[in-house]
């Protein structure tokens, strides 16, 4: 069974979060994404909780527009508090330092090509002793 992937992003980033998401169910990536896990009408706060908490990492889709959204931030907040990896995915060249939040500037950044190598040191890491991958 592979790890459990909370998806964080911003609507401008969903083409990206896509990609991403089916990098990782590809790998064997249990994924969590909104627009695929969350049904109409759902406590959208609720749902989002109960996903961060049984997630093992969020990923989280960062651009300079999408760096200051409060929903990413509120989730990244959250995955902070419930002492989660966490992983920042961003294809932004133009993304400095001073462009994240604070509590986001010591995080991790890969590229969304490296996101597969992410997620296989991830399950070696979560794997109980003496079970192969």
């Amino acid at each position: 069974m592979g790890s459990r992937v909370f998806i964080s992003h911003a609507a401008a980033d969903r083409g990206l979060a896509h990609r991403v998401a089916e990098a990782a169910q590809k790998f064997g990536s249990q994924v969590w994404l909104d627009e695929w896990s969350l049904p109409q009408g759902a406590s959208l706060a609720s749902r989002i909780n109960a996903a961060l908490k049984d997630s093992d990492v969020v990923v989280a889709i960062v651009s300079k527009q999408s760096a200051q959204s409060p929903w990413l931030n509120w989730e990244l907040g959250a995955a902070l508090a419930l002492d989660k990896k966490i992983l920042i995915v961003t294809d932004a060249d133009n993304l400095s330092e001073r462009d994240l939040p604070p509590t986001l500037r010591s995080l991790v950044r890969v590229r969304p090509q490296q996101v597969e190598r992410y997620l296989r040191q991830l399950e070696l890491d979560l794997k109980p002793e003496g079970v192969a991958v």
